[in-house]
């Protein structure tokens, strides 16, 4: 009996550490993150189930008239119908940028459709590759350029870059993101965009070769961003709302008028 009870024990230390180790993999890595997402976007109950949205929810800065969105798998499936009819005030969505990559094997789980259907409605669209410091560079730009078939009309891909690694320098950091852009300007005939923080811009880029590629700043809830570099794109908030989106949108002003857009696009 007593064999028997410990035998009992031990089968539930064993489902109890299975069960712990699952919800962790599912929980806290990207893997099970995205098998989450990906359960999500197959048998959901709420796709395309949204509440209508009137108003975008954020203060818009002055000075400007094209506005956009950026969007990943964590805006879940998106209406894109819908986000192209949205208005608020002066609000309209005049381009999007999308999640494609990570890494050297992530592709977002959202991304084909977002692609896709984007360019079905109108919208000009750009994707992103987020880099990860501490992966080699040029693996991750051979990942994107696998990834993302660009097409005539389309923004110019972006490098999103947000994080550094222990062990890796301002002068490596750099040499990296170089390595990336460079791959992928000669895949796509045209200069790509850097997207990252003011804070770390001035940290990391102010005086480097960086300087020389289109910059997309990150800085919310300010008039705007602190930084005196010249910038094309300002991602100004993280919290607005767009009919056909259930979930908070980043949003972003271009510094321009629609001339100057369409000069970026792809030829």
């Amino acid at each position: 009996m007593a064999k028997r009870k410990k035998r009992n024990n031990r089968r539930w230390y064993v489902i109890a550490f299975t069960t712990a180790l699952i919800f962790c993999l599912l929980v806290f890595t990207n893997p099970g993150k995205y098998f989450l997402y990906w359960l999500n976007s197959q048998f959901g109950s709420q796709k395309n189930n949204y509440e209508k949205i009137t108003k975008v929810g954020v203060t818009l800065p002055d000075g400007y008239s094209i506005f956009g969105i950026d969007v990943s798998h964590y805006q879940n499936d998106i209406d894109w119908v819908r986000v192209a009819d949205f208005k608020s005030e002066k609000f309209t969505v005049e381009f999007a940028f999308i999640k494609a990559t990570e890494g050297t094997s992530m592709i977002d789980s959202y991304f084909k459709k977002n692609w896709n259907e984007t360019k079905d409605v109108g919208i000009p669209r750009g994707a992103y590759h987020y880099f990860k410091p501490n992966v080699n560079a040029q693996l991750q730009a051979d990942h994107f350029c696998r990834n993302v078939v660009m097409s005539k009309g389309d923004l110019p891909p972006v490098l999103d870059i947000e994080e550094t690694a222990n062990g890796i320098d301002k002068k490596s950091l750099v040499n990296s993101v170089y390595i990336w852009l460079q791959i992928v300007e000669r895949h796509y005939g045209v200069r790509p965009i850097v997207y990252t923080g003011a804070f770390f811009y001035e940290t990391y880029f102010r005086g480097s070769i960086i300087e020389k590629y289109p910059l997309w700043i990150a800085h919310y809830y300010e008039e705007k961003p602190a930084t005196f570099a010249d910038w094309k794109f300002w991602q100004f908030s993280d919290k607005a709302k767009i009919d056909g989106i259930n979930h908070h949108v980043d949003v972003n002003v271009f510094y321009g008028n629609y001339s100057q857009l369409n000069d970026l696009k792809l030829k």
